[in-house]
């Protein structure tokens, strides 16, 4: 199980550049049943130029599903890790 940084039972497995990119992985762990939520997405439609500096747009799940979203993002792509 993921350890550190987390917010009422979530976790943060995943930190995107853009809210495009985070809206997709958002959508694929729906698909697969994986309830998440998004951080930031605000900011990077507000400052899309240099929003990576202020943090991205982080992706959070329930800590019980963080295993499941990283083996699915990762079977789509993403490299994902519990970020500290």
């Amino acid at each position: 199980m993921y350890k550190g940084n987390s917010k009422n039972g979530l976790i943060r497995i995943y930190v995107f550049e853009n809210d495009i990119d985070a809206h997709i992985a958002h959508d694929v762990l729906a698909d697969n049943g994986v309830e998440s939520t998004m951080s930031n997405q605000l900011m990077s439609t507000i400052l899309p130029l240099d929003f990576s500096s202020m943090g991205g747009v982080s992706l959070w799940v329930f800590e019980c599903d963080a295993t499941r979203a990283v083996h699915i993002l990762r079977e789509h792509g993403w490299n994902c890790a519990m970020v500290d």
